[in-house]
């Protein structure tokens, strides 16, 4: 689906609740998404994925869902709580997430201490 897709801009698509039929889109190298009044989570996939492994989830996406994102930009997403326990991208470089007043946390696991990320 869409192999050679490496931009993607949502915008105004307020009932949707994540973008979780994003992880498909493996060539995707920006993402940006704002004001979708109703989405509450990026992704959020069924199985924890394991750091080490390939492991399979519900929707047959492993863990590097993102395998060649670089920027990430959130914007005026006022329901938005989470990424999601399984969002990793190894080549992210730059994340914006603004005027997200209920998100709980950004996502800082153990991926990111094997690279830098340029701006936060």
């Amino acid at each position: 689906m869409l192999p050679n897709l490496i931009v993607l801009t949502i915008s105004g698509w307020h009932n949707l609740s994540n973008l979780l039929w994003v992880i498909r889109l493996t060539g995707l190298e920006d993402l940006t998404s704002y004001r979708c009044s109703e989405m509450e989570q990026i992704v959020n996939l069924d199985n924890e994925i394991d750091l080490n492994g390939g492991e399979e989830n519900s929707i047959g996406a492993t863990k590097w869902a993102f395998p060649s994102l670089r920027r990430l930009c959130l914007r005026d997403l006022r329901s938005l709580r989470v990424f999601g326990v399984s969002f990793v991208s190894p080549s992210l470089e730059v994340r914006h997430v603004m005027d997200c007043p209920k998100m709980e946390a950004l996502p800082f696991g153990k991926e990111m201490a094997v690279r830098k990320l340029k701006k936060i």
